[in-house]
């Protein structure tokens, strides 16, 4: 029984290891962006990043300890040991919202997280090699940290300075839809048109008025996340939406 708690312990640093990279390479991929009312009635703008995984495991637990519940399941000798093949349907879910911070920044973060404990969970498994009671410390400890990173990263989004609210020098992006005019133009969350076609603009009426300019192109002065202002421009379509694809976080 010993064998089995510290493969399963192995067995959790792996899906931790998992849970991180995928988190890293894909939380972050198609964020939910939403526009909400503050305490003080404006409407600032929010990320869900939510993701479910299905992932098939297949592993080889040392022991034959299944085999005393199911004399049937597949056992494989090699030498003197015997090992348990299992297979296993694991669901892997990430949730978490964010105001403060850009949804691949924070997924970056959360899954340093995520990583340092795994490496932690491994060493524990090594450890319980030799002092096997190391390995109810290990779940104990895995169970409790993961939940304190989610409430960390809640608790700190909710009092940090929100990123996604109306400014009085421009309108903010909050999201620019795939294959849209502003996906052309390389516009991202965070920031913000101060200009559109020449004329300032402040509001989505504003910039309405301004691409009335020319119907047919678009000509932006964008603020990035590090202030720097750049240009960018892009024909406009007849079967192309007015609104240029972008979800804005402007005063209402």
């Amino acid at each position: 029984m010993d064998n089995f708690m510290t493969a399963m312990t192995f067995l959790l640093a792996v899906l931790l290891f998992v849970e991180a990279y995928l988190i890293s390479q894909t939380s972050a991929k198609s964020p939910s962006p939403s526009l909400r009312k503050s305490e003080r009635g404006k409407f600032v703008g929010a990320f869900q990043l939510r993701k479910l995984w299905f992932i098939p495991l297949v592993a080889f637990i040392p022991g034959n300890e299944i085999t005393q519940l199911f004399d049937w399941w597949p056992v494989f000798h090699i030498g003197a040991d015997s090992y348990t093949l299992i297979i296993l349907p694991l669901i892997i879910g990430f949730e978490q919202k964010t105001r403060s911070e850009l949804p691949e920044v924070l997924s970056k973060q959360i899954a340093g997280q995520v990583m340092t404990l795994a490496v932690f969970i491994a060493g524990i498994g090594l450890l319980s090699i030799v002092v096997p009671v190391l390995t109810l410390f290990a779940f104990v400890l895995a169970i409790i940290s993961r939940f304190w990173i989610m409430w960390r990263y809640y608790r700190n989004d909710k009092f940090a300075p929100q990123k996604y609210i109306p400014q009085p020098d421009g309108i903010v992006i909050l999201g620019a839809r795939i294959g849209s005019p502003s996906a052309r133009m390389n516009l991202i969350a965070g920031e913000k048109i101060t200009e559109v076609n020449g004329m300032p603009v402040k509001t989505r009426a504003d910039m309405y008025e301004a691409l009335n300019i020319n119907r047919a192109f678009c000509r932006l002065k964008v603020v990035d996340q590090n202030g720097e202002p750049r240009i960018e421009q892009t024909a406009l379509y007849e079967n192309e939406s007015f609104e240029l694809g972008i979800l804005l976080v402007e005063p209402r």
